[in-house]
């Protein structure tokens, strides 16, 4: 039968790997000798088969039922002991791992704290910064206004100026083309 069939067993339904797993988990001395006379009556049916047909290829029943209950006869107390150490030893590393991302979680938590203790900082500064920074701003149209009334300039004649400016760029530009024009004609 699969180990994942289920069995009905009076009002209950029980998987096999339910049944294996209460039968190893109970050290009952009846269920040891239930074991012990299953493993009998199989030899039995074993002998019988050979004595009846020695050309046979029959599988070991015993070897099968052994198998399927999961008790190895042919594993040592020395290897179960060994398995139980290589699980012990992969436990304890399992342990360790787990620590170990324990204490990078706290890192990281702490530093994202920190972060938004930064983060906090920052924007409080931009508040402070960002009042200073109108300050320093109508400071300095002031500054310009005071200026310009005490040199007498209005808005106007800074325009005239920049225009004036701009033009004499533009003259300065196309006399400096020409000129190295005729030098590049000339040399």
């Amino acid at each position: 039968m699969p180990s994942h069939a289920r069995v009905e067993w009076g009002n209950t339904a029980v998987d096999n790997k339910e049944i294996r797993s209460a039968v190893r988990k109970t050290g009952n001395d009846t269920f040891r000798f239930l074991f012990y006379l299953f493993r009998a009556y199989f030899r039995a049916v074993e002998i019988t088969t050979r004595a009846i047909n020695p050309n046979s290829r029959s599988v070991e029943i015993l070897s099968a039922f052994i198998a399927k209950m999961g008790d190895d006869p042919s594993v040592t107390i020395d290897d179960r002991i060994k398995k139980i150490d290589a699980a012990r030893d992969n436990l304890e590393d399992a342990i360790r791992a787990i620590d170990d991302l324990r204490i990078q979680a706290d890192n990281n938590k702490r530093d994202l704290a920190h972060a938004m203790m930064l983060i906090q900082e920052a924007e409080d500064q931009k508040e402070v910064l960002g009042k200073q920074l109108e300050t320093l701003k109508h400071v300095a149209s002031a500054d310009t206004e005071a200026f310009r009334q005490i040199v007498g300039l209005s808005k106007r004649d800074v325009w005239i100026e920049r225009f004036y400016g701009f033009g004499s760029g533009i003259v300065a530009s196309v006399i400096a083309s020409v000129i190295y024009v005729l030098l590049a004609k000339l040399f």
